[in-house]
């Protein structure tokens, strides 16, 4: 889990994986900065307001 980003964080998109452009959510969040609504078991970065995870093994962010 990674315990360097907690609720209420927020992070900014750098990069996410959008399956070969087939997740056209993902392609609109890359610029922009979100809050950090929960962490999950698996240490994926739930945001408010997005039915997606941020995987912080994959994808890339800066903590704001």
């Amino acid at each position: 889990m990674n315990t360097a980003v907690k609720k209420g964080d927020r992070i900014r998109i750098i990069w996410m994986d959008d399956c070969n452009g087939k997740d056209w959510q993902v392609t609109q969040m890359i610029g922009n900065t979100y809050t950090v609504d929960f962490i999950d078991d698996a240490g994926q970065i739930h945001l408010e307001g997005k039915g997606i995870a941020v995987i912080p093994e994959l994808d890339r962010f800066e903590l704001l």
